[in-house]
């Protein structure tokens, strides 16, 4: 990557409808998708390290349909981020 220059991201996300809580292999659970935490956001991180992070992206509104939505932004990186 290269610094101060814009970057296009795009992706699709669309929340969950069901899954497993307290390992129980039998029945999944289906709850309301909560929109206070169900965004996306993309992360940049060096190597393997998982404590300097960029965030670059986090969805302006909640992945709340269970239907694909497209998402899409920009984002510029400076030569301390690099």
């Amino acid at each position: 990557m290269v610094a101060n220059c814009t970057y296009s991201i795009s992706f699709y996300a669309a929340a969950i409808r069901g899954y497993y809580l307290y390992c129980s292999a039998f029945t999944p659970e289906y709850k309301t998708p909560n929109p206070v935490y169900n965004k996306v956001q993309v992360v940049l991180r060096k190597d393997n390290d998982c404590v300097l992070e960029k965030v670059i992206f986090t969805t302006p509104s909640s992945v709340t349909s269970y239907n694909w939505s497209i998402f899409t932004g920009n984002f510029t990186l400076t030569n301390q981020d690099i």
